[in-house]
């Protein structure tokens, strides 16, 4: 921002902006008359007008409803609403359509259009949350070492420390159900900010291993930030059971807190109240 307080309307009218978009970071540089240069600071591609993104980030909110409702086929509709309006690929993943479209494909099990949705925003976006849904994709498919790769080369675990079990399903292994539930694992911790979508993951990694006892507690505790603590109750007595060292201690604990909270509703917030009986 040029600051114009002690310059004079002459002066003031003798300021020229020359703004140049700078590759493909979507960066700007404002430069006065004299070639003085501004700071850079980030921008959207101005080729869409405000109305339009307006109109994009409204399709996109509701895809994104849509998913989180169950409701996919309507969830993919609406994210390819979206996609019509804008008009090239910069505006595509500058408004996040293209990722709820892949989205409401995964969910569908649309995996190969889904895949190659991810795999096209990842070249743009290689965040850890589209990462993750290309590992997914690829291991859903069968293309086994091509996942674990991918795992190996941009993700490091650290959940519960190196003794804990971990090699129970984490992708160091040809088994497709073990890394099919690492990667979903691992799509639900990128998720945490999103409780609708962290639960979904969390819920997919059970059914594909139910005896596994660190997904129980990531279920458990994802049932129990969602007030759901019959469901918590029933998750979590699975990974207390099963369970060894931290991830035994964590589930024994959230187990008493769903325990409590199922039996005395009433409490949102607070600790286990302290044994009081009289002997």
């Amino acid at each position: 921002m040029i600051c114009i307080r002690k310059m004079s309307f002459v002066t003031v009218c003798a300021v020229v902006l020359t703004v140049s978009v700078i590759g493909q970071t979507g960066s700007f540089q404002a430069k006065m008359s004299d070639g003085t240069a501004t700071s850079r600071m980030p921008t959207p591609t101005l080729s869409v007008s405000a109305g339009t993104h307006k109109l994009v980030d409204g399709w996109v909110t509701k895809s994104r409803q849509a998913v989180n409702a169950g409701q996919y086929l309507k969830a993919e509709q609406m994210a390819r609403q979206a996609l019509t309006l804008l008009p090239d690929a910069g505006e595509i993943h500058a408004f996040g359509a293209e990722q709820a479209l892949g989205e409401a494909l995964l969910r569908q099990g649309k995996n190969q259009e889904a895949l190659n949705t991810f795999t096209d925003l990842a070249k743009h976006n290689p965040q850890p949350y589209v990462l993750c849904r290309v590992g997914l994709l690829l291991a859903r498919l069968g293309r086994i070492e091509e996942s674990r790769t991918l795992w190996n080369t941009k993700f490091e675990t650290t959940w519960f420390g190196e003794d804990q079990q971990q090699d129970q399903f984490l992708p160091a292994t040809d088994n497709q159900a073990l890394l099919e539930g690492s990667w979903l694992l691992q799509t639900e911790d990128q998720e945490r900010t999103d409780d609708a979508i962290a639960l979904y993951y969390a819920q997919k990694a059970v059914q594909l291993i139910p005896k596994n006892p660190i997904l129980q507690l990531v279920l458990g505790d994802k049932y129990l930030e969602s007030k759901k603590y019959a469901q918590a109750v029933a998750a979590l007595k699975i990974a207390a059971k099963r369970g060894v060292g931290v991830c035994k201690s964590k589930a024994t604990g959230d187990l008493r807190m769903a325990e409590w909270l199922l039996n005395y509703p009433e409490y949102e917030r607070g600790h286990p109240p302290i044994n009081t009986k009289v002997n």
